[in-house]
């Protein structure tokens, strides 16, 4: 059991009434600043990256000037790329990898 004296103490910092008391003054509210651009992303595309048209790998991801970014696949890439880059902020392209030769490891070939 609380003495009388820290009972009071408590009491008064309203520790033993459960009530929050703010001696402060008021904080205003403000309101946060909320932004939809995003940051170029330099991270390569995998195959989990789909084109947002059909749904096929993409290559070719589109950041846009208004914040948002779009994925295409190779072949709509070249449908509608140059009107992409007219209203891209960055363009980050991957289709030269369709060119590349796979590597074969020697246990493949048989």
């Amino acid at each position: 059991m609380l003495d009388p004296v820290t009972r009071e103490g408590l009491r008064s910092r309203n520790f033993l009434t459960g009530t929050a008391l703010n001696k402060a003054a008021p904080v205003p509210e403000r309101e946060a600043t909320v932004t939809t651009a995003t940051a170029p992303s330099a991270t390569p595309l995998t195959a989990v990256d789909r084109c947002d048209r059909c749904g096929a790998q993409a290559y070719l991801r589109v950041s846009l000037q208004g914040g948002g970014e779009l994925l295409f696949c190779a072949h709509h890439a070249r449908e509608h790329g140059d009107k992409l880059r007219e209203i891209a902020a960055y363009v980050h392209d991957e289709t030269d990898r369709l060119a590349d030769a796979p590597t074969v490891s020697a246990g493949d070939e048989a």
